[in-house]
């Protein structure tokens, strides 16, 4: 599997500066770690700062795949003419209660 991935096109080279070894290694601990299957969690990792991270778009799929809670909704708030817009995401878990993000600033 291993080998596989290393000459797949798909599984993209997100973390500059490592061996081939150390970027599947990485991959795939990062991906089992969160529950993504391998080409997808590697294709949406990067680098930020020396640490791993993984785009929304990743996370957002692995909450939702999870069961644990209702699909992520959003909501805005605020004015869109002033510093006070922004998004909140939320969802519900199985015991009914409300879970809400941060508020997240838009520009």
């Amino acid at each position: 599997m291993a080998k596989c991935l290393c000459t797949s096109d798909v599984v993209a080279r997100n973390l500059p500066g490592r061996s081939e070894d150390q970027e599947l290694h990485d991959c795939l601990e990062m991906s089992n770690r969160i529950g993504a299957n391998v080409t997808g969690g590697n294709a949406e990792s990067f680098i930020v700062c020396g640490r791993p991270a993984w785009s929304s778009q990743l996370l957002i799929s692995c909450v939702n795949a999870s069961k644990r809670f209702t699909a992520l909704r959003y909501r805005m708030t605020g004015d869109k003419a002033n510093d006070t817009w922004g998004c909140i995401a939320w969802a519900t878990d199985k015991e009914g209660e409300k879970l809400e993000s941060q508020r997240s600033q838009l520009k």
